[in-house]
């Protein structure tokens, strides 16, 4: 209901969001109560919102492109999270005032950077469903198989993003 009506671009927006405003609410109330009611509603979002919406931005990938995006994010991006989240927890010594101390800053840029990335992935998957583009495809402006092995297989496209306002024009295409 949420993808159909919001887009992609803003779906893939609200959990970062979240995640800003429960670091905010969270230094200004210290309440594990209120800790424990956005780490419930964090997860929530995750499962609800956030993994549907990026599964569709698999929708405009070749197989294998596909298989390699989601073998390396699902393997090493989550392990490496989940590492980066221990060693914090590690250099805090147990101390949950030094936790909060340490963790603060870093919550609210990766939050920031989420929601800057959420916008341009979802005004880019906008723009391959419009214009059908298909990443990581062997037919590179109607080229063989056989004539793309010196290329590669994969679309490299340079959006100038001030071009997403007025009708998508300007758009450089290139392959890899």
């Amino acid at each position: 209901f949420l993808i159909k009506n919001l887009g992609v671009s803003s779906t893939l927006m609200i959990f970062p969001i979240v995640l800003f405003l429960s670091v905010i609410v969270n230094n200004l109330t210290s309440s594990l109560w209120v800790l424990f009611v956005f780490v419930s509603l964090i997860k929530a979002l995750i499962f609800s919102l956030n993994d549907p919406a990026k599964e569709l931005l698999y929708m405009p990938t070749s197989e294998d492109i596909k298989f390699k995006a989601k073998a390396w994010i699902d393997v090493f991006g989550a392990r490496f999270a989940k590492a980066l989240g221990s060693l914090f927890t590690s250099l805090s010594g147990g101390q949950i005032a030094a936790l909060r101390q340490k963790t603060e800053l870093v919550v609210l840029l990766v939050s920031i950077a989420l929601i800057a990335n959420a916008y341009y992935v979802g005004s880019y998957f906008k723009w391959l469903e419009k214009t059908r583009t298909i990443v990581g495809r062997n037919d590179v402006d109607g080229l063989q198989d056989s004539d793309t092995s010196d290329i590669g297989t994969d679309l490299d496209v340079d959006v100038d993003m001030t071009q997403f306002n007025t009708g998508y024009s300007n758009m450089d295409y290139k392959a890899k």
